[in-house]
């Protein structure tokens, strides 16, 4: 057959950003349709491409398949773990293999219901390119060649904005430290996909990118359609779709019962209605071998049409709004009283429910893949379930489209979060979806955002988020503000915008067919900027600024230094000394290397406990007037030790005991019984304690100490003075003795 005919080895070269993209076919993995070995300085990636023969049956849509994987040996690394061996797909390689789908799904022709297989395998790795990117351009390289029915090529590029230069292509290093990252999926004239995280950039600024991304792809896409001439196979396809007229005619007798429907703006009543007119249409058709679901179909495609034509006739949308018409906003905060900040956005029969987690350093989710290895301090956690769309179903542990939904939230957000040094907390966000009838991802952002302040995470910026929608039929086009359900799913597009005042932090585009120019985006933006600036000042109605206090049950911090040579004291041999006092206190407490120590604790006296072990056990000075309660350990002639849990014992001198003489102390104390003492300073790097000056105004022991530690100076220069004295005295007389030595031995 001709899709397995084989072809010689074939090589495009092209610039690639940097560096220079090598597609190659032919040798590698040649019992697939398609194989691309796709080659940028030391990073490949091998993509390959499987077209089932045969539509399955019963199929309304493209089974397409994405998977996208990262080998460890790539970057010469072990996967960690007690198996040694790569196993769940990572979250970075489901949103990779997601930006692959997004970006290849729309190319297909309609009706072409064949199982489709896309697996791109990253061989070998070079922080200065990223296998991203070369895996989106080698995958749709591999579908060209494969005989697959398309409706066009396109091609991808990232680009990047580091300190208002303009990178394509960036390395890895150069899109961590960029302002803005920007992926973007095309034909030669319309946008395909588009994926971008951005530092609150203005739509202006976007729109010059934008058209930097479209102008390297064209390109792109000129090289693969040569390679297609070239090498491309042949497929021979077919649908399984079969059209029962008498049922389709049967279904548009009740077209005036489906514009009904589409008025009614509540979707819990408007799909109780399309169920029963369902019913209705089936009682009807005279076809037994007819089932409901047959029926619904066809009620969708009817429902389909006629919304489509309400919108770019101007008839009205969904539930009657007008394109631009945003559904109505409730919004509230601090809905739960144990969590450490909560909210709850409603727009529409859109519901989220968001809670704020505040940790310490240790809480952090620690990320280990070929790229990299961190401790991720901010996680937005994104769920959906069954009940939310009114139906039931198995939980299971988050699927592709949950984690793709939560990290476009988190981008949006992460753009406004504080630095580490302003707001030392791991922060985690828990969005649950609670109703849904579109743009929950942009519901969530909202929520998030709202329970982040509630929680007092000084935020720099509120963001909110919209999802935008286009019908576009011929030459009449319509752009739909804050889109419905239908409006998602029949539209051409979904286009989501989410930012501040001052400008867009995340986007995201995905497109049914390759048909938005680059025009009608920029005017997509300007109208999600108006709808967004609106949700925003419902929201600023409800809090408007990050709370001044943490909750109560949030873990307080404090931060102090140690000398780095007391590190080791610190921690103890194996850890033992930290984590003991972590068992006492039950603080968390965390040291890097430059000294820095953090203690963290819910209780306000467990931080100031674990405060005071470590000064104790490091030496630290602690500040005068600090109050101790301590047990007397043991008892000498010239003073007491007691254990006021420093650590180590503290150490009170007699004469700081008591205002009146003191000759013997066991007079006074005994071991075991309680007494309250004072930190009056410090002498010799040690730590001095008073009985005596508990009652003592703070600023009266800090004069005093002045005093002592002046003395001392004085004394200390009175003493040396001598010392030189009595060592010049001392050397005389060695002199002198050693001159009558001399002398008396010379008279003999």
């Amino acid at each position: 057959m001709e899709r397995f005919k084989k072809t010689g080895l074939y090589e495009k070269s092209l610039q690639f950003g940097s560096g220079t993209l090598v597609l190659q076919s032919g040798k590698i993995a040649k019992q697939s349709d398609g194989a691309i070995l796709a080659t940028v300085g030391d990073t490949v990636v091998l993509n390959t491409v499987v077209l089932g023969k045969e539509p399955l049956a019963s199929c309304n849509f493209l089974p397409l398949s994405v998977h996208y994987r990262e080998m460890f040996s790539a970057a010469g690394k072990f996967p960690g773990g007690f198996l040694k061996r790569e196993g769940k797909i990572s979250d970075r390689e489901v949103l990779i293999s997601r930006l692959i789908d997004r970006a290849l799904r729309p190319m297909f022709e309609d009706h072409f219901f064949h199982e489709v297989q896309i697996i791109s395998h990253v061989l070998s790795y070079d922080p200065n390119f990223d296998p991203a990117m070369i895996a989106m351009v080698g995958a749709s390289a591999a579908l060209s060649i494969s005989g697959a029915p398309l409706v066009g090529i396109s091609g991808a590029v990232r680009v990047a904005k580091l300190d208002k230069e303009v990178i394509v292509n960036p390395s890895i290093q150069q899109i961590k430290a960029s302002d803005v990252n920007l992926v973007v999926s095309a034909t030669h004239r319309e946008i395909v996909m588009i994926e971008s995280e951005a530092k609150e950039v203005k739509e202006d600024d976007l729109s010059s990118l934008l058209k930097t991304a479209m102008d390297s792809i064209a390109h792109i896409v000129d090289c693969m359609e040569e390679m297609k001439k070239e090498i491309g196979k042949e497929f021979i396809w077919r649908s399984n779709t079969v059209q029962d007229v008498e049922r389709v005619n049967l279904a548009q007798a009740f077209e005036h019962r489906v514009q009904e429907g589409l008025n009614i703006s509540c979707k819990y009543e408007r799909v109780g209605y399309f169920e029963l007119l369902s019913r209705e249409i089936l009682e009807k058709c005279q076809d037994d071998d007819v089932s409901l679901s047959d029926v619904k179909k066809d009620v969708e495609k009817l429902l389909k049409s006629i919304m489509r034509d309400n919108v770019i006739e101007g008839r009205g949308r969904i539930g009657g709004r007008n394109n631009t018409e945003i559904r109505e906003i409730e919004c509230e905060s601090g809905i739960f009283p144990r969590t450490h900040g909560s909210a709850l956005f409603t727009r529409g029969d859109t519901q989220v429910i968001a809670t704020v987690t505040l940790g310490t350093e240790d809480d952090g989710q620690i990320i280990g893949n070929v790229i990299d290895d961190y401790r991720e301090s901010f996680m937005l956690h994104y769920s959906f379930p069954p009940f939310a769309a009114g139906e039931c179903g198995a939980l299971r542990a988050p699927g592709r489209r949950e984690i793709g939904h939560g990290q476009l939230a988190r981008k949006a957000i992460n753009a406004v979060m504080p630095s580490k040094e302003q707001f030392p907390y791991t922060v985690r966000v828990c969005a649950d979806v609670t109703e849904s009838d579109g743009s929950s991802s942009q519901a969530t952002i909202c929520a998030g955002i709202l329970s982040l302040m509630d929680a007092g995470v000084p935020i720099k910026s509120m963001i909110a988020g919209i999802a935008m929608g286009m019908v576009q039929e011929k030459d009449k086009l319509a752009i739909l503000s804050d889109i419905a359900h239908e409006e998602d799913s029949f539209g051409d597009i979904d286009f989501k915008v989410a930012g501040s005042v001052e400008g867009v932090t995340a986007l995201q585009l995905d497109s049914k067919l390759p048909c938005l120019t680059l025009d009608t985006l920029i005017t997509a933006l300007s109208q999600a900027k108006d709808g967004r600036l609106h949700i925003l000042s419902k929201m600023k109605n409800t809090i408007s600024v990050p709370r001044e206090k943490l909750s109560r049950y949030a873990p307080s911090f404090h931060t102090l230094n140690i000398a780095k040579d007391s590190i080791k004291d610190l921690i103890g041999p194996g850890g033992k000394v930290i984590r003991d006092i972590c068992e006492k206190t039950g603080a968390k407490i965390n040291v890097n290397d430059d000294g820095v120590v953090t203690v963290a604790a819910v209780d306000a006296a467990a931080v100031e406990k674990a405060i005071l072990m470590i000064r104790g056990v490091t030496g630290a000075s602690a500040e005068i007037g600090t109050k101790f309660e301590g047990r007397i350990v043991k008892i000498i002639d010239s003073g007491i030790f007691v254990d006021c849990g420093m650590g180590k014992d503290a150490f009170v001198h007699i004469s700081e005991v008591s205002h009146s003489t003191v000759n013997d102390l066991r007079d006074c104390f005994s071991e075991g019984e309680k007494v309250n003492m004072v930190v009056i300073g410090e002498d010799r790097g040690r730590v001095r304690f008073s009985i005596k000056d508990y009652d003592v105004e703070v600023s009266v022991l800090i004069e005093k100490n002045k005093r002592k530690r002046s003395r001392n100076s004085e004394h200390g220069k009175n003493d040396q003075s001598g010392k030189f004295e009595r060592s010049r005295k001392r050397m005389r007389n060695e002199h002198w003795k050693r001159d009558k030595a001399e002398e008396k031995f010379k008279n003999r």
